[in-house]
């Protein structure tokens, strides 16, 4: 009968325990960016559809907040005389390359005033979005951390 060694045993079992270790290192660095990656995803069109949610909730009661954030929204309440608009929000993609690029698609009766209302809406979403913690606006432009934010108003 041959005898092993204790130290030739822990030898092995540090051994193990290292190609162990290296096989769950390996796994984490191919896993956590595409899980950080979709994380990312899911939080942009979280906020996009946050925000455009906001908008028609807004637009459909009919009163103004005085306030800075409301300001491009108050514009369309008192185009519409302060009248609910019935306002939906029906749509929205967002792709993210080296920009972030969303579109949001609105829906409300009649269609009036359709350039007012995507350039209000546009603005009013900047507004929110910078509140919002990995946007910020520079001047007129919107970044999801370093990458340009594009958003098209589209009115159904």
């Amino acid at each position: 009968m041959v005898w092993k060694s204790s130290s030739k045993r822990r030898g092995q079992t540090a051994i193990e325990l290292l190609f162990i270790t290296a096989i769950i290192l390996t796994g984490i660095v191919y896993i956590l960016p595409s899980v950080v990656y979709s994380n990312q995803a899911v939080s942009l069109s979280d906020a996009f559809r946050t925000a455009g949610s906001d908008v028609c909730s807004y637009l459909n009661t009919g009163v103004v907040v005085n306030d800075s954030l409301h300001a491009p929204l108050n514009n369309l309440v008192e185009l519409w005389n302060y009248t609910p608009l019935g306002c939906r929000f029906v749509g929205l993609s967002v792709e993210t390359n080296s920009s972030v690029n969303a579109t949001l698609v609105f829906e409300y009766p009649g269609g009036a005033f359709p350039n007012a209302f995507g350039g209000n809406v546009t603005l009013y979403l900047k507004l929110r979005l910078s509140r919002i913690s990995g946007f910020k606006l520079v001047g007129e432009n919107l970044y999801y951390g370093e990458k340009p934010v594009n958003i098209t108003v589209v009115v159904r």
